[in-house]
């Protein structure tokens, strides 16, 4: 089939590179625009542009969709299918019509659960222990198109969002390649139950921020669904120190020791790092990014940083 591909970040670049290598033809790339970056401010394009203009493809970049002379453009070029992936915007109709089998999106959810712009991250916050995928088709309203098939995995304790989005990428690429293989002529669907529909909101800068008067597990499925971006992050000395990675100790091993202050340090040797939280649990601290430094071991931060058992995160 001949393919025009919506996406930006690095795992719809993932699931692109394998569809490339496919039988199936990508005809052309839709993807943001480059971004400003570094101290001059220039124009940085995306790895997904860059891999597009490697292999010939032709790449398409409009500050909107709804640009009539895109939609034109669009239109003129001979294709199957529409495929989106985390493309992070509205398919105006104009342009999810336009190929012959329609156009289909891979969403980061069981829908109707989870419409909306952050369903990998939202998942992980709320601590479900089941996650999944939607293939569905594009519809007017966000994430409320028929559905194809649906496929579903576990979630574990220590899972990341950018661990599940590598799952997602693997599965919906599996799903998909069987679905353009026995389905070449459409693919049977089904309606949403939209009473059932959840919605989920776009993660925002405040919500990177750590407060310790949380529960430990609220706050362990905060640096989770935030890594590897944003990342969640809280205060030390003064400082932004970004917490990458962390883990939820036993209960046999936080049992006996004193309730403290939310944020109060715990080192019970120097390799490793707790804090207490908002429900005198604790929660250990294993991978950090100090502001004006590298990524670090827990065990390098407090080679580095000698904190004291009496000292906060704030």
């Amino acid at each position: 089939m001949k393919i025009g591909y919506f996406g930006t970040p690095k795992h719809a670049l993932d699931l692109l590179k394998e569809l490339a290598e496919s039988e199936h033809e990508i005809v052309f790339i839709v993807t943001n625009p480059d971004k400003p970056k570094g101290r001059n401010r220039s124009p940085v394009p995306s790895e997904i542009k860059e891999y597009a203009l490697s292999k010939n493809i032709t790449v398409f970049q409009p500050n909107s969709l709804k640009d009539s002379d895109l939609q034109s453009q669009l239109k003129s070029i001979e294709c199957d299918l529409h495929l989106v992936y985390a493309y992070g915007s509205i398919i105006p109709e104009e342009i999810y019509k336009i190929p012959k089998l329609g156009s289909i999106n891979i969403h980061g959810s069981l829908l109707p659960k989870y419409r909306g712009a952050s369903p990998v991250q939202t998942s992980i916050l709320n601590g479900d222990s089941i996650g999944g995928l939607t293939i569905q088709f594009l519809a007017k309203e966000v994430d409320s198109g028929d559905i194809i098939i649906k496929k579903e995995f576990p979630i574990g304790i220590n899972d990341t969002s950018g661990q599940i989005l590598d799952k997602i990428t693997e599965e919906g690429l599996a799903a998909l390649l069987s679905l353009l293989e026995y389905h070449k002529e459409g693919f049977p669907s089904q309606p949403q139950d939209h009473s059932l529909a959840s919605f989920c909101k776009k993660i925002k800068p405040e919500d990177r921020i750590i407060d310790w008067n949380k529960t430990a597990f609220e706050i362990h499925n905060q640096i989770r669904a935030l890594n590897p971006n944003p990342y969640a992050y809280t205060d030390f000395k003064g400082k932004k120190i970004l917490i990458l990675e962390s883990i939820l100790p036993s209960e046999e091993t936080t049992e006996l020791l004193p309730s403290e202050k939310p944020g109060t340090i715990y080192l019970p040797n120097k390799k490793s790092l707790f804090v207490f939280c908002g429900d005198k649990k604790m929660i250990a601290i294993t991978k950090v990014h100090p502001e004006g430094k590298k990524p670090m071991s827990i065990i390098d931060f407090i080679n580095g940083n000698k904190p004291l058992e009496s000292e906060k995160f704030n």
